[in-house]
């Protein structure tokens, strides 16, 4: 049995498959007895939810399929570099692990349905493999709109402006969007992108007319160019791979550092020192005394 899997699990047999549209449940794990005694936390086959790192994950290789709880992210790294094959990593894990003191990492898993009819994927069509450059001779599928939103939650990044533009002479519209999203140093970074659609279209006995939904569709295209490009997302997925967790890590202030602390209780005084002037205690917190109302070490 490989370390660090619960007895219950090892060598479980089941896997999760892609759905007709017409079937509302996902296809059952065909292992032995009774799956949601092997599995207590999250059902067999099913994984809808962004996870944080204290949630348990479900991991498919080949037809095992075992979850497993990680308590910190260096217990997570630790697998990660045994077995990266087990994630679809979002960032650059060796970026992520030269940070500040002040900083601690998050990292939070999206589990994709694969039941075409919740919409997180949809299958491609249009995909080529780059080694041949033939289409694939499998299905391949792609993160829909639903999907890509989930994984942008997980990573604590935020749309913050949208514009949308008619140009009537070409006929088009175009969106740009700009995205803000966690930089390995701790700051913010910020990403723009634009998508153009035609804004009118043909019916088939040949007349035209203007589409309605032209510019929801630019706009939409624009906010989703961004966060595939941010996560550095592909444009399309074997099945085996979108049963994979999507993991994205990004730090935040570390709570747990005496300097956040201090600066923390500063912050949360700045509007009273505005109307009242500085207390005697809040000289001594800027002055060096620790949040303990020490002297910070000095003699």
């Amino acid at each position: 049995m490989e370390e660090g899997l619960p007895d219950s699990t090892a060598g479980h047999p089941g896997k999760q498959l892609a759905l007709p549209k017409k079937n509302k449940s996902p296809i059952p794990c065909d292992g032995p007895g009774d799956c949601s005694k092997s599995h207590p936390a999250i059902p067999c086959g099913i994984g809808r939810k962004s996870l944080s790192y204290s949630d348990y994950i479900i991991f498919t290789e080949g037809r095992s399929i075992f979850m497993k709880k990680y308590m910190s992210f260096e217990e997570f790294i630790a697998d990660y570099n045994k077995t990266p094959e087990w994630f679809n990593m979002l960032c650059d894990t060796q970026s992520i692990q030269e940070i500040s003191s002040l900083y601690k990492l998050v990292v939070n898993m999206v589990l994709l349905s694969t039941d075409l009819e919740d919409n997180d994927i949809y299958i491609q069509k249009k995909a080529i493999n780059p080694n041949t450059d033939k289409p694939y001779d499998h299905t391949r599928y792609s993160i829909a709109k639903k999907g890509l939103l989930k994984i942008m939650s997980a990573a604590d990044a935020r749309l913050i402006l949208s514009n949308v533009e008619i140009d009537r002479d070409a006929q088009t519209v175009s969106g740009t969007s700009t995205m803000q999203y966690h930089d390995p140093s701790g700051q913010w970074r910020y990403i723009t992108k634009t998508k153009t659609v035609d804004l009118i279209k043909k019916t088939k006995n040949g007349s035209t007319y203007e589409d309605p939904s032209a510019p929801e569709k630019a706009e939409s295209g624009a906010q989703m160019r961004c966060i595939r490009d941010a996560f550095n997302i592909k444009n399309n997925y074997s099945l085996e791979q979108l049963q994979k967790p999507f993991v994205v890590v990004y730090p935040k202030l570390n709570d747990m550092d005496p300097d956040v602390k201090k600066m923390a209780i500063i912050n949360s005084l700045a509007p009273t020192q505005l109307l009242y002037g500085r207390a005697p205690s809040d000289r001594l917190l800027l002055d060096g005394a620790d949040i303990d109302g020490k002297d910070g070490g000095q003699k």
